[in-house]
């Protein structure tokens, strides 16, 4: 009896740390997102809500559109799907995970697909992970880690592709930064032999690849961000070997990284996962401000150079732009920061314009 009455205190003060450090974060007053769906199961809905893709447990992508529901996509139990897109709204990227929940490596090869926007016909790209949407929707690009190959494919036409090897022998798991500003011009990051990053240059035409900015330690997280004429370079460090935090703007028509513009500095190191899709948005670190560990998803002013605290979760991690609405995952909800939060009495007859571009 005794030995289970320590049982049940140790229970009970388990049980009431973890409540209190629940509590500590506090109840936010963001919106949560709401549908139809289940929360766990959406990939993707409309702005507008005129479609939602969603998975189910026996393995499918799912599409519901117009009260009618289709399959995209079939696989095995437990397969998990992602979904990816951009602002120029013409194609979808879909990632498929057979082994979501047996294989927990970051390095796993996923199967890539493409499809238009807000469609049901999915194809098969091929193997890899982390894929980016470029050049108004024109390019794709997949990272294939064993390789260490950075692939490039033409959604207009798939028999154009080309490939940029990536140097990295420091670290298996690191994943390159990559943007495309035009058709010819490819910026992509990659470590040394000492594992310090980079930000390399590439020429389509000329096929040279010139190195265009070295970080000063290799306790350093590089980003790249492009929004249409903007390109975001994000500088955060990793560790207490190299405290600080930077983000710099420079022009995609006229790249010199010397004369790159400072926009944000800081002596913290900031999470960082840079958005840059319609706002410039990151995750910063708040410990010195409110005096206890606090991360939070801020919006930096261009302008200005202002920046505005928009969570209130304590530890932001990361955001997502579902189609312009922004989302803030946190223990298992998803906070609306921009954007309509509601979608449970959306359904639409007739699709919007700017779905139909």
């Amino acid at each position: 009896m005794e030995f289970k009455s320590l049982r049940e205190v140790k229970i009970k003060i388990i049980f009431l740390s973890f409540f209190i450090s629940i509590q500590a974060f506090g109840k936010s007053k963001l919106p949560e997102l709401a549908t139809k769906q289940a929360i766990n199961n959406l990939r993707f809905i409309s702005s507008d809500g005129s479609f939602t893709y969603y998975q189910n447990r026996e393995g499918s992508l799912l599409l519901s559109t117009n009260y009618k529901v289709k399959e995209v996509l079939s696989s095995s139990p437990g397969t998990n799907y992602q979904i990816i897109s951009s602002p120029k709204r013409k194609k979808l990227i879909i990632v498929q995970q057979e082994s979501f929940h047996k294989f927990l490596g970051v390095r796993q090869m996923k199967t890539i697909y493409k499809m238009d926007f807000g469609g049901q016909t999915a194809t098969k790209l091929g193997l890899g992970v982390d894929p980016r949407l470029h050049n108004s929707d024109e390019w794709v690009s997949i990272f294939h880690p064993i390789s260490k190959t950075l692939k490039f494919i033409s959604l207009k036409s798939s028999a154009l592709k080309f490939e940029l090897k990536i140097q990295n022998s420091f670290n298996p798991y690191f994943k390159p930064e990559v943007v495309m500003p035009n058709n010819n011009t490819i910026l992509y990051s990659d470590l040394n032999k000492k594992g310090v990053p980079g930000v390399l240059y590439y020429d389509k035409i000329t096929k040279q690849t010139n190195i265009l900015y070295k970080a000063s330690n290799p306790a350093t997280k590089l980003e790249l961000c492009l929004n249409k004429e903007n390109i975001f370079l994000g500088e955060f460090g990793l560790d207490n070997l190299f405290k600080g935090s930077a983000i710099s703007l420079l022009k995609a028509n006229a790249i010199d990284f010397s004369k790159r513009e400072i926009l944000y500095e800081s002596s913290l190191n900031d999470i960082g996962n840079i958005s840059c899709s319609n706002a410039l948005l990151f995750i910063q670190n708040l410990s010195k401000q409110r005096k206890k560990l606090a991360y939070e998803l801020v919006e930096l002013g261009l302008g200005t150079k202002r920046v505005k605290v928009l969570s209130d979760i304590n530890f932001a991690s990361h955001s997502i732009d579902m189609d312009g609405v922004i989302l803030l995952p946190h223990l298992g909800k998803y906070y609306v920061v921009k954007g309509k939060s509601d979608y449970t009495n959306r359904d639409i007859l007739k699709k919007s314009k700017a779905s139909e571009q």
